[in-house]
């Protein structure tokens, strides 16, 4: 064989490599955009529900007013107002979350084992080994307190979702699953609910159509996932097999908080 034989051979490879790499950047765009256009709507009708009612603010009518709007005016200003609140409203169910809170910690620790429980033995079936760091080890040694409950059982339904797609792709490896710090912002015009962003990092080798299948998979869950950013290389793992990746990601939570009082609402 010519050693230009040989040059072809590599242009060729390097060609696939590189529709690879930009098929992945495709990939990861698309399913990243699916959340997030619901937090972009979300901001979006935010907004235009604080301009509308402080337009509609001045035409308050009283007694001592002058500056009343024309009924033509006031009309259009209303019905305008109420079709951002059914838009506003009609995304609030991606934010909400209803979860059945542990009754005491006791309660919650033993679901916690059942579940990790559960995750093993079909990570063991699957091949899969488990890994120490899976999210939820802390609370193997200690009793958590009773106003962590409800935002728990949240972390649990978390835990148990994210490994079930991976167990079932089945991945290469699980390496780890970490929980990150919560942010609470307004989500309401007037400020009277918040809402709560879970950060939650994972690890994984999968091949390619496996992490997409994972990203699927998240994008039709009920939890309302948005990638914050997701580092794809190689595998450097020994016995990996070709076309094996190594996935670190990093994604957003987001869960509507409501009044306190309510049961099972985080």
């Amino acid at each position: 064989m010519s050693i230009f034989s040989n040059l072809d051979a590599i242009k060729e490879v390097d060609k696939s490599y590189y529709r690879m790499i930009i098929a992945l950047v495709a990939g990861l765009g698309i399913v990243a955009l699916i959340p997030v256009f619901f937090c972009i709507k979300s901001v979006a009708l935010e907004n235009t529900l604080a301009e509308t009612a402080r337009s509609l603010a001045p035409y308050q009518i009283s007694s001592t007013r002058t500056n009343v709007p024309s009924e033509e005016r006031l009309t259009y200003l209303s019905k305008q107002l109420n079709t951002f609140e059914e838009e506003y409203r009609s995304i609030k169910p991606a934010f909400s979350y209803t979860v059945t809170p542990f009754a005491t910690p006791l309660d919650f620790k033993e679901q916690l084992f059942s579940t990790k429980q559960r995750l093993q033995d079909k990570a063991r079936a699957a091949g899969i080994a488990f890994p120490e760091q899976y999210g939820m080890e802390t609370y193997e040694r200690r009793l958590p307190q009773e106003k962590e409950l409800p935002e728990l059982a949240l972390y649990l339904s978390f835990f148990d979702e994210i490994y079930s797609a991976l167990i079932a792709l089945p991945a290469a490896a699980i390496h780890e699953l970490s929980f990150g710090d919560v942010v609470e912002k307004p989500f309401s015009y007037n400020d009277t609910e918040r809402y709560r962003l879970y950060t939650i990092s994972v690890s994984f080798d999968a091949s390619f159509h496996g992490i997409m299948t994972f990203f699927n998979a998240l994008s039709s869950s009920p939890h309302l996932y948005a990638i914050d950013r997701c580092v794809i290389v190689h595998s450097e793992a020994e016995n990996a097999k070709p076309g094996t990746l190594t996935a670190t990601c990093t994604f957003h939570v987001f869960a509507l908080q409501v009044s306190p009082g309510k049961k099972g609402a985080v």
